[in-house]
């Protein structure tokens, strides 16, 4: 099951409207009700966003040897301009709607997911991390597994 997980984003401007015409947006947080449960986005203040980057530099650095895929995850980790922390009222798995609804709102942003100490792409491509290796921790599959 899907707790936790955090979104990043290449664009530091999200219009939520457009992402979902129920989108409640307040100061520094987006909530959405998808799939009979709130979903609540937590955006990260813009100056905190390069420290806590730095912090992932580190522990993806941390992950392997390769210094090649340890070259592609910073370029990836360049682009990102928005941090968002996504709290769910209740854990989903890969096919509910509210996932369906999170991988919408990174291919949007043209993001990634931090899920499971993972960098995992909108589809389910698993770049580094635990996932890569051992998949979901409910039932050992991937969104590209499904």
């Amino acid at each position: 099951m899907i707790k936790n997980l955090a979104l990043y984003l290449s664009t530091a401007e999200v219009d939520w409207a457009v992402i979902d015409p129920s989108a409640e947006v307040g100061e520094g947080f987006v909530r959405f009700h998808i799939g009979g449960q709130d979903i609540r986005l937590n955006l990260m203040p813009e100056g905190q966003i390069p420290e806590h980057l730095a912090g992932m530099s580190r522990y993806l650095t941390s992950l392997t040897d390769d210094a090649e895929l340890i070259t592609a995850l910073n370029q990836l980790i360049l682009t990102v301009r928005l941090v968002v922390g996504v709290k769910l009222s209740q854990p989903i798995t890969w096919n509910h709607e509210e996932w369906a609804f999170l991988e919408h709102i990174a291919k949007c942003g043209l993001g990634f997911f931090f899920i499971g100490d993972s960098i995992m792409l909108p589809g389910g491509q698993v770049l580094i991390g635990p996932l890569a290796k051992d998949t979901d921790e409910a039932d050992g599959q991937t969104p590209a597994d499904n």
